[in-house]
């Protein structure tokens, strides 16, 4: 019975071995199974590419007031109706003097229209103008989250969001990204301009995939460790009625 078991948990562990060896071949073979959450709201594009044309709709802008209080403003989080752009104040990030409140305009933007990213990075998404009258610069954190999408013609294994204070040079920022829900988190050193940047890669078609070398591996792979797997279950579940017996 020892050596059943032993047996069918090294099985097991063949099938581990080959499910993340193949895993490894593909970006598309290590999304999760069950990822959670439910389906994404379809992004909403300034300028949409052309297979998603005839159902984009425009992104929204926002104005928002940001209290201040001794000259000092007050911790607030704002968010267009659409999610895609959040912006999180720490406590005493704009100084204004003589005032109860300042106001926040978010507008989304066609990155065409600013200058080029660096360092042969492809936009993702809109450009968001984040303005507040005639303030440069935040005296404390502000959390700017952005929403990004990702079809098969536009994807990157990871995103940062860039800043830029006139919309020509871009400054990286260090970013947080949740692959999950297709959101960059950073801190802006001011208003200005905000655009997620990637490394753009292509995801080969399922037909691509399949009749290229790496496809052929990917899916030998696959099948093994479904069958190692299958081993591993019938060894342990014999194991566990001979035990019985």
């Amino acid at each position: 019975m020892r050596r059943t078991v032993a047996t069918g948990l090294a099985v097991v562990a063949i099938f581990a071995a080959l499910a993340a060896l193949s895993g490894s071949l593909s970006p598309l073979a290590r999304r999760p199974v069950l990822d959670g959450g439910g389906p994404l709201v379809p992004y909403r594009w300034v300028s949409p590419p052309p297979e998603v044309v005839g159902g984009n709709q425009q992104p929204s802008s926002g104005a928002f007031q940001l209290p201040i209080s001794n000259g000092s403003s007050e911790p607030k989080t704002f968010f267009t109706s659409d999610g895609q752009t959040t912006l999180i104040f720490n406590k005493g990030a704009v100084h204004k003097d003589g005032v109860n409140s300042v106001e926040v305009d978010v507008n989304p933007l066609d990155p065409a229209t600013l200058a080029p990213l660096p360092n042969g990075l492809s936009p993702f998404g809109n450009a968001v103008h984040l303005q507040i009258g005639d303030v440069t610069s935040f005296e404390s954190n502000v959390r700017a989250v952005v929403v990004y999408p990702e079809t098969i013609d536009l994807h990157a294994l990871s995103h940062d969001l860039m800043w830029s204070a006139d919309g020509q040079t871009w400054q990286q920022l260090k970013t947080d990204e949740s692959l999950l829900q297709q959101q960059v988190y950073a801190n802006p050193p001011g208003p200005g301009y905000l655009l997620v940047g990637g490394i753009r890669k292509e995801i080969p078609s399922p037909g691509a995939v399949s009749g290229g070398r790496s496809g052929t591996i990917s899916t030998v792979l696959l099948v093994l460790s479904g069958v190692s797997f299958l081993l591993g279950i019938g060894f342990l579940l014999r194991a566990r009625q001979a035990g019985r017996a």
